[in-house]
């Protein structure tokens, strides 16, 4: 008996050391299909402005977590750039002697091969290069090939909100537009010209007010690309001329996925949320042309809902389950081999 007592303390050592060591673990880089998110990692605080989550990379090839981040400062929006093996993201950290939300919200990277954070948008990121009259920037967001990093900004004469463009490699911004009233969502498309993106025309709550926009980095302009009466349209990622969105019907109040065809503006596939067993979904990824990924919530009522990542196959409506701690989790993004 004496030995089974041991033989069982030592192999549950061995569990606890590797799953240690694959959560401390340092990355050179990253190899295979991985999500990237926002987790509140023990469970307790949830995501609020008030709480702290830290970013999380999981393996889907390996079905392995790595926290990326585990400290006291409010992240958001992580993406990944192969370019310099680096994650960006917000954060509330600029200044290292305050915690909370007492700092401002400015743009970081992790580089994954040093394990160092270093700021963007430092004192000097607007002046420098002639963009003059603009706030702290939030929201980062890579795009496919690593070397362009959008972002919002806001003005600080007429609080709208902009989106600038700018290059890692050349360090420089490439592109900003205003005016724009307010900005839901964003997301690349497939060939790193084109920015979508979901706004207001103004901020009241009438059900002609939501619109999907298309900014053109190269001609500086931008269009309306999708906009519906009683629907609201929340963008959420883009493949080929495939457009993934969530969308809200205001008169019967039901959530849907729906993917448009951005030439012809028609619906491919739409599926309603409870149909497959949910009350609110978040931030869905396509990851190949007939699977998406989506953070999906019950007990959007409770204290802390049930927040676990899905994946679903829109040729068959499957689903299946990635994650399961439950913990609350926001602003998923997929890093592709």
């Amino acid at each position: 008996m004496k030995f089974i007592f041991v033989k069982i303390m030592v192999i549950s050592l061995i569990v606890v050391l590797t799953i240690k060591c694959q959560n401390d673990k340092q990355f050179l880089y990253v190899s295979s299909l991985s999500l990237l998110y926002i987790e509140d990692i023990d469970g307790k605080d949830g995501l609020g402005m008030g709480d702290f989550g830290d970013i999380v990379l999981y393996d889907l090839a390996d079905s392995v977590q790595y926290n990326i981040t585990e400290d006291s400062y409010l992240n958001e929006y992580p993406s990944y750039s192969r370019l310099n093996n680096s994650i960006y993201f917000g954060s509330l950290r600029a200044n290292q002697t305050i915690t909370g939300i007492s700092s401002e919200m400015n743009i970081f990277y992790k580089n994954l091969s040093s394990n160092k954070f270093i700021q963007v948008d430092n004192k000097d990121f607007y002046s420098k290069r002639k963009f003059s009259g603009l706030n702290h920037s939030y929201k980062p967001l890579i795009c496919n090939n690593g070397k362009l990093l959008a972002f919002e900004t806001m003005s600080i004469e007429s609080s709208e909100d902009l989106i600038g463009v700018y290059n890692i490699v050349h360090d420089s911004l490439v592109a900003a537009i205003g005016r724009i009233r307010i900005i839901y969502s964003m997301t690349w498309d497939s060939r790193d010209t084109r920015i979508v993106f979901t706004s207001s025309y103004n901020f009241s709550n009438s059900p002609d007010n939501n619109y999907i926009g298309l900014f053109d980095i190269e001609a500086k302009t931008y269009v309306e690309l999708l906009s519906r009466d009683y629907e609201w349209l929340l963008a959420s990622d883009i493949l080929g001329d495939s457009l993934l969105l969530i969308k809200k019907d205001l008169k019967t109040q039901k959530h849907y996925f729906e993917i448009v065809d951005m030439l012809s503006k028609e619906t491919k596939y739409i599926i309603e949320i409870s149909s497959i067993g949910f009350e609110e979904v978040k931030t869905p990824k396509f990851i190949t042309e007939n699977e998406i990924v989506f953070i999906g919530v019950n007990g959007i009522y409770d204290e802390y809902p049930q927040n676990d990542i899905y994946k679903l196959n829109i040729k068959t409506n499957r689903v299946e389950r990635i994650t399961n701690n439950g913990y609350i989790k926001d602003h998923l993004s997929v890093i592709q081999p």
